[in-house]
């Protein structure tokens, strides 16, 4: 839901002299003629102008502060990301987006669970939008694993309300893969959020990850997808559409205390 109420003050100025000369003899039909192509101009201005999408790291967990990279200490926020989350719930409430798309890791959820509640949205789940691409080996094919089925994905029940699978057969992560398969899969999000939104005008969320998150922003853009893009925790990122069908960088690394979007 994009927030763009365009004013058109020189139209309503051509106007309003075209009322004037209404009645002078013989002006009549030059007078809706001229109003019939300004109005096809206003048309031809209000064509779609394409897709608005955010993107935004989870906030920062104990593994983020600290390098130590167990499951435990990547589904616990540190104190920053805490009051991360806090300060981008603060941020984001009250905007609506068209749709959310969320990885399935707890550490993504749980960033956008209290925006999710406090103005009571729904979150898909992505497996797409998972972290990939890792491994310090890139020169590799994808193999049999790009797309197989991992762990189930298991939702707390008092937060089935606000998250729901994208395709109710997708309620797996993608098992463990190499780099190559981890590129598939961001190829699979964009396509996907392209062939679903494009040209749509809508404001559509995505949280995710950091190499994840940077290369699928790098291949909307049209870029080399080699993760130069560097979205810090919790912060947003603010991509457009343009009419070739790759996205223009608005803004990026928005930090969370910002309100942004109106």
């Amino acid at each position: 839901m994009r927030n763009s109420a365009y004013k058109r003050e020189g139209d309503l100025g051509y106007v309003r002299n075209f009322r004037k000369r209404i009645g002078r003899p013989g002006s009549t039909p030059v007078i809706f003629a001229a109003l019939g192509l300004l109005l096809c101009g206003i048309i031809f201005c209000g064509e779609a102008k394409g897709l608005d999408l955010y993107f935004v790291r989870h906030a920062e967990t104990v593994a983020n502060a600290t390098g130590q990279y167990t499951k435990k200490a990547q589904e616990t926020f540190s104190k920053e990301g805490e009051s991360q989350i806090s300060d981008l719930t603060k941020s984001l409430n009250g905007y609506k987006f068209d749709v959310i798309c969320v990885s399935p890791q707890k550490r993504a959820i749980n960033t956008i669970l209290p925006y999710l509640r406090k103005n009571n949205a729904t979150a898909e789940i992505w497996p797409e939008l998972d972290e990939c691409c890792y491994q310090d080996n890139r020169n590799v094919q994808p193999s049999a694993a790009a797309f197989a089925n991992g762990a189930s994905i298991v939702l707390d029940a008092k937060d089935q309300k606000y998250l729901r699978l994208r395709d109710p057969a997708m309620k797996y992560f993608y098992a463990d893969g190499n780099y190559a398969d981890g590129m598939l899969r961001i190829q699979k999000a964009r396509d996907l959020l392209i062939e679903r939104f494009g040209r749509s005008e809508s404001s559509i969320l995505i949280v995710g990850h950091y190499l994840s998150g940077g290369r699928l922003i790098e291949m909307l853009m049209g870029l080399k997808s080699v993760g130069k893009q560097s979205p810090g925790n919790a912060r947003l990122w603010h991509l457009r559409e343009k009419p070739d069908g790759t996205f223009e960088l608005i803004r990026f690394n928005i930090y969370p205390a910002e309100k942004y979007l109106e």
